[in-house]
């Protein structure tokens, strides 16, 4: 008749708790109930129900006590009866935690006596303090420290996530950080650091619990609001990009991505400031999406023929950022004079012995003719060049790019390429320059060959290394017999460029070899200073 103890799915610290007894299906009415508990091996009653009389608490908490006792009865037609015995009080980790309640029945009538136990484990959820952000006022693009205490669980294993919205930016298990406390509950403080970006604004930072319970869901949140975002650069153009003399021109900046909302734009010219009367801004805009700002500034100029080449620099100043300006450049290029881009390779970095295109373009010029030269120092380059164009633009200007194919070899060891321009428009040739930066290889050393093979006392005889992959061309040859220099001639060929584009030679020394020569040791020490390599091969005479 008597069933087991029905308890919540979890037990939680400082929260009430009812642990619930069914009784069923005996007569006649009276009946004992008696609540035990059993923590540290020591077993205590709490509550104790006489037959007939009412609910009675035990213990030192009288006037206060721990556990509420209720019974809820039914009588059935059949004349047996069902009681429902609830034992209600609040656990702590400390009193309840591994504790055992037992509940007993004694049913005089039959003597019958039954018993019913449950064992808790209690739970203490987290409480999280407010996030502290370090800077207070997130800045884009900039580390942020975010810190929560964390404190009064247990047990000690729980997870930490951190996370911006719905994306996790970290989960950590508090390690040695954690302390417990007199009340045996944990703590310790999480943090954080990670890169605010523009896109965080208005975003929520959380610090939680990980949980599959609903119910055990705590955290801390705090907004990414306000947020301090600098000023960038989205645009600064020329309109037509090309300006005409006697014409007018108009310049535009346009910053975005930025808050709040406060901007100054100061404006140059070679480096002379441009009244601010000339100048016209609009005021700043809010992105609805983003909530950040944006604001262009206007300068509309007549340009003489002087203002070729002139510079025009905007000073952006956004002092809650910084009170260092951010400064944007851009060089006015009149129409019909040329403009001639840096050399490019239009495919891979320059490599020994693999074909390279190199790549210029001339754009803006007018009248069509014009003439392009390829350089290396001061030699002309016929073969492989191709130009595509000179060809009419949008603004009916002309263009052309210049192609270069080669195939570097070990003689093109950080030499310089040039592109020349000549044009009408042109006081003097313009020329741009590219370092064709070929990595130093160290040479492969051969094994010592010897002619004849098998020296012979009094005999003139050959000993030879080959040298072969290196680049630059420098090197450093030593040879060595016994432990002395060898201060006979020696005889060291010209490097010459193999298939792989790499450069190859022999050294080599002749003698003959006396009966003293006997196993004495032939050593060649070849050194590289570019690679900063030292070889070195030995060959042992024997005749």
């Amino acid at each position: 008749m008597l069933t087991d103890i029905v308890m919540p799915p979890r037990v939680i610290h400082q929260e009430v708790l009812a642990l619930t007894c069914p009784i069923n299906g005996f007569k006649p009415r009276p009946l004992a109930i008696s609540w035990y508990k059993r923590h540290n091996n020591e077993e205590v009653e709490i509550v104790k129900v006489e037959p007939g009389k009412l609910s009675e608490t035990v213990g030192n908490e009288i006037e206060r006590p721990k556990y509420v006792h209720n019974l809820n009865e039914l009588r059935y037609e059949d004349g047996t009866y069902s009681i429902t015995s609830i034992l209600k009080f609040i656990p702590t980790i400390i009193e309840d935690n591994n504790s055992q309640y037992i509940c007993k029945i004694t049913h005089p009538a039959t003597s019958i006596t039954r018993t019913k136990e449950v064992s808790l484990t209690v739970k203490a959820l987290p409480n999280f303090d407010d996030i502290i952000l370090h800077p207070k006022s997130p800045i884009a693009d900039e580390i942020l420290i975010a810190t929560c205490r964390v404190h009064s669980f247990f047990p000690r294993n729980i997870i930490i996530v951190w996370r911006k919205d719905d994306e996790i930016l970290a989960e950590m298990i508090p390690d040695a950080e954690v302390t417990i406390g007199k009340d045996n509950l944990f703590y310790f403080k999480s943090r954080l650091e990670f890169v605010v970006v523009r896109e965080d604004f208005g975003k929520h930072l959380y610090c939680e619990m990980r949980s599959d319970s609903p119910g055990e869901c705590r955290r801390a949140e705090c907004s990414l609001i306000p947020m301090v975002a600098s000023p960038i650069i989205e645009y600064l153009k020329s309109e037509p990009p090309f300006p005409e003399p006697g014409k007018e021109a108009t310049i535009q900046i346009r910053v975005h991505k930025y808050f709040p909302k406060d901007v100054v734009f100061l404006w140059f010219k070679n480096n002379e400031r441009v009244e601010e009367a000339n100048i016209q801004s609009i005021e700043p805009q809010g992105n609805i999406e983003t909530g950040l700002y944006y604001r262009e500034s206007t300068w509309k100029l007549f340009i003489n023929p002087e203002d070729h080449g002139a510079e025009i620099k905007i000073e952006v100043l956004h002092f809650p950022t910084s009170h260092t300006p951010i400064k944007a450049f851009l060089t006015l290029h009149l129409g019909g004079i040329p403009k001639i881009s840096d050399i490019e390779f239009d495919s891979n970095e320059p490599s020994y012995g693999q074909p390279l295109v190199i790549r210029c373009c001339v754009t803006n010029f007018s009248p069509k003719e014009i003439v392009t030269t390829w350089l290396q120092g001061k030699t002309t380059i016929s073969e492989g060049v191709r130009n595509i164009g000179p060809e009419k633009d949008e603004n009916g200007y002309f263009q052309l790019t210049s192609f270069l194919t080669m195939t570097p070899t070990a003689l093109d060891h950080n030499t310089t390429v040039s592109f020349l321009v000549k044009h009408k428009a042109l006081q003097e040739p313009i020329q741009r320059d590219i370092l064709l930066l070929l990595p130093a290889s160290a040479p492969t050393v051969s094994e010592m060959q010897c002619n004849p093979t098998i020296p012979e006392v009094n005999k003139q005889t050959t000993f030879s290394v080959s040298l072969s992959d290196y680049a630059p061309e420098e090197i450093e040859v030593k040879w060595f017999k016994g432990k002395v220099p060898y201060t006979g001639p020696v005889t060291n060929t010209k490097a010459q460029i193999a298939e792989n584009g790499l450069f190859a030679s022999v050294t080599k020394i002749e003698f003959a070899p006396d009966p003293s020569d006997q196993n004495t040791d032939l050593r060649c020490e070849v050194t590289h200073p570019e690679s900063t390599a030292v070889k070195e091969i030995k060959y042992q005479i024997s005749s």
